[in-house]
């Protein structure tokens, strides 16, 4: 018999989501759990179980914190960035950007 040894598993997810014009929430879980295990095999599905929780946590975490702040995720893109800038055209503004 083989004996047992210790690792500690750490995982975290972080997500930066739009909710307005200029304003973001930043969502993050982490997780940090000490397994004891025999076998690599042992290992890697005690890692995998918990990225599931993780994985759960972090919809079931999104979803609290979305609907406590009445809130909602908003798409973020180039044309919205331009629209709102006025008469800037798209390639002054990458010029800006390209310096």
């Amino acid at each position: 018999m083989s004996d047992k040894r210790k690792s500690k598993v750490s995982k975290s997810i972080k997500r930066i989501y739009n909710v307005a014009q200029y304003e973001s929430l930043e969502l993050v879980v982490h997780y940090e759990e000490e397994i004891e295990w025999e076998t690599v095999a042992e290992r890697q599905k005690k890692a995998d179980n918990i990225s599931k929780l993780l994985l759960n946590d972090f919809k079931k975490t999104r979803l609290d914190v979305f609907n406590e702040l009445n809130a909602s995720e908003k798409k973020a893109y180039f044309k919205n960035l331009l629209k709102s800038m006025g008469d800037v055209s798209e390639e002054d503004l990458l010029g800006q950007i390209e310096g």
